[in-house]
């Protein structure tokens, strides 16, 4: 009965958060990589399954730190997990795995930051096409090298913006001036609007609209 608690609780103690694991997972769900990440993880370009498997490996883990010899004297598996030696996968010692994931989080929130660079560095082009508000947010980013710490939908909507692959359509003053008052005649709005609506139609067959914007030139 003795060398089967010892050994019970060895395997116990293995396969479930005591205390201080405990407190150590409650911080990295809550540590702020984290939640940028899974801010980020909206953004198509970024490797979600890596997100989704470090979440897996994470809650995969079980807490209980109650159990105690005497429990195991009157049952022979814990009362407040229900653990089975024999019914479980083997892990390395809890800790040893927090710390693991602890390095791959910073891992991940390196990687995927500057996967972000890279990318928004190669649509220069993009980037002026969006709102000044929305390109301050990028260049902002892109000068400080860094993910800013409270990061906002604003933020994640200029990514997705700038790398949804925007497409430039300029429209000369001059041509749509002599578009809109051929004939150089009075005309009603109705004309005026078929007119314009013609015209862009003409510059944008083909294309998607949401992805177009156009500047004046």
């Amino acid at each position: 009965q003795k060398s089967y608690v010892k050994a019970y609780l060895k395997l116990h103690t293995q396969a479930r958060l005591g205390v201080t694991e405990d407190q150590e997972k409650t911080r990295l769900l809550n540590d702020n990589r984290l939640l940028i990440l899974r801010k980020l993880s909206k953004i198509a370009i970024l490797p979600h399954a890596q997100l989704d498997d470090f979440d897996y490996r994470l809650n995969q883990w079980q807490s209980c730190f109650e159990l105690t010899e005497y429990d195991l004297t009157t049952q022979t598996i814990c009362p407040h997990c229900g653990f089975k030696p024999i019914a479980e996968a083997q892990h390395p010692p809890a800790l040893t795995t927090l710390v693991q994931l602890n390095k791959t989080l910073r891992i991940l929130h390196t990687d995927w930051t500057q996967t972000l660079l890279t990318e928004l560095e190669q649509v220069a082009p993009q980037r002026e096409l969006l709102k000044p508000d929305s390109r301050v947010l990028l260049e902002t980013f892109l000068t400080r090298r860094t993910l800013p710490d409270n990061l906002s939908p604003e933020f994640i909507e200029a990514v997705q913006e700038c790398l949804s692959g925007l497409f430039k359509i300029t429209l000369n003053i001059k041509e749509l001036h002599n578009i809109l008052s051929a004939g150089g005649s009075p005309i009603t709005v109705q004309e005026m609007q078929k007119r314009l609506a013609d015209y862009l139609n003409q510059l944008t067959t083909g294309k998607e609209l949401n992805k177009i914007r156009i500047v004046l030139e």
